[in-house]
């Protein structure tokens, strides 16, 4: 599908690209206050990686599809955690 760096490239641009365009929006969605996003954000982030790994994990629906499904599901995952970090 691509090279790790080519996804590690693209993950770090569309961290700075959410930073850059979605930190108003995501700062009101949030809360406001910079506590209030801060804590939300570790806490989507704690949930997002958890809930990553149950999917991946033995019990996860995602070891049961194609590869190229297995790839889509852990780069889409990434690209949402990449944003709220």
């Amino acid at each position: 599908m691509c090279e790790p760096g080519t996804f590690m490239s693209a993950q770090y641009a569309f961290s700075a690209f959410s930073s850059g365009l979605l930190l108003g929006p995501m700062c009101a969605f949030f809360g406001g206050s910079n506590s209030l996003v801060v804590r939300s954000c570790l806490i989507a982030t704690a949930g997002g990686c958890l809930a990553q790994g149950l999917l991946f994990s033995g019990y996860g629906p995602v070891l049961k599809m194609s590869l190229l499904a297995q790839k889509t599901v852990f780069m889409a995952s990434k690209f949402f955690l990449s944003a709220i970090q």
